[in-house]
């Protein structure tokens, strides 16, 4: 991954300036570039490219050649205090860089209701996916660092079994708070920013294939509102709070 990045920089660099491509790397080479493919210099400039990662490596990797890290839904502050922006820093440092202007997009998931019936509704989905997500082994360390190495201990074993349908049971209110932002409609805006406000610069609400993206609406703009006192911008990881952009 961090040499498919370097590729596409080099590839990039060449429309930008007209020079000859010649990356050669261990994994990918490109080394042709006919003026049929070269668009020339992008106007509005090259986009941020963005990495999601959960491991060590792919984390430290992201930091180091991306320009943005792209969050697990079921990433926890704690889990983005502790290990994710530490080894992004880490990455960063390594290319002698350091956070500012770095990206962080948070994708939460989202316990709420105009109703008991949409509310119920809701922390039941949540529920399923939380469940989904904890049994596999890939983010057992966000689970354990929850202490909640227990649960995904059950939770495997029921995946192991086929016996998908019990595993929401498994996500109490305990569980489900620790990876949902959890709350009334009219709180929602103020948790997000409680939870992720100093942490992430962009954040959209998690959402299943097929969902209906009116029903986030209200979310989104009570968040904007609970940010709108936040003054600033700084980089993830500071010790000023950034102002995010929903």
């Amino acid at each position: 991954m961090r040499e498919f990045v370097l590729a596409v920089r080099a590839i990039w660099h060449a429309f930008g300036t007209g020079e000859r491509l010649r990356f050669r790397g261990e994994f990918y080479r490109h080394t042709l570039m006919d003026a049929f493919f070269d668009p020339g210099p992008n106007p509005y400039g090259n986009p941020p490219i963005m990495l999601a990662g959960v491991g060590e490596l792919m984390t430290e990797v992201a930091g180091e050649v991306a320009d943005g890290y792209l969050a697990h839904t079921i990433a926890t502050r704690r889990y983005l205090e502790s290990t994710a922006l530490p080894l992004l820093r880490r990455g960063r440092e390594a290319a002698g860089r350091t956070m500012d202007g770095f990206l962080l997009h948070v994708t939460p998931i989202v316990v709420s209701g105009a109703t008991e019936e949409e509310f119920a509704a809701s922390a039941q989905f949540a529920r399923e996916q939380i469940a989904k997500y904890a049994a596999i082994p890939t983010y057992t360390g966000i689970l354990e660092g929850e202490g909640l190495g227990a649960v995904r201990d059950e939770m495997q074993q029921l995946a192991a079994q086929g016996r998908w349908d019990e595993m929401p049971a498994l996500v109490d209110d305990t569980v489900l708070d620790a990876f949902a932002v959890v709350g009334e409609p009219d709180e929602i805006g103020v948790k997000l920013q409680e939870r992720f406000g100093h942490l992430a610069t962009s954040i959209a609400l998690y959402q299943y294939s097929g969902g209906s993206a009116r029903e986030l609406v209200p979310a989104y703009g009570r968040f904007r509102a609970a940010r709108a006192a936040v003054s600033g911008r700084v980089s993830p990881g500071s010790d000023r709070a950034p102002l995010p952009h929903a």
